[in-house]
């Protein structure tokens, strides 16, 4: 077996696993967005939620996700089936026990117009 077979193969097999992985990666690359372009103005959170919501829109476009459904989206995918896993109750539980431990509305006023738009798609998602 040569290692692309292999890596694949532990992609594909731990799923669930590999999507908290892809989601740590995503959140590593909104914290040196954050820091690095916007100085530290915008939240890695806020820089997170829009890194992550472009992932979706290319994931649905990939695989010919519509807002109306008849896909699952990035989750289609097979390497990202556990983001599928992850982004439905997962995701909610994580925004309503990250808001209670770390919600600070100074910041969410710091951040302007892109940390209304994530505090949107949180409320959204938790509904």
């Amino acid at each position: 077996m040569n290692i692309i077979n292999i890596i694949k193969g532990i992609l594909i097999d731990n799923a669930f696993v590999m999507s908290f992985m892809f989601i740590a990666l995503g959140v590593f690359i909104s914290g040196i967005i954050s820091k690095y372009v916007f100085k530290g103005k915008l939240p890695t959170s806020a820089v997170a939620i829009v890194v992550g919501l472009i992932a979706a829109y290319i994931g649905g476009s990939i695989t010919g996700g519509s807002i109306t459904g008849g896909s699952n989206g990035i989750a289609d995918i097979e390497m990202f089936t556990g983001i599928g896993i992850l982004g439905g109750s997962s995701l909610r539980d994580f925004a309503i026990i990250s808001t209670a431990y770390g919600a600070s509305l100074t910041e969410l006023k710091r951040s302007g117009l892109i940390g209304e738009l994530s505090s949107q798609v949180l409320l959204q998602a938790v509904q």
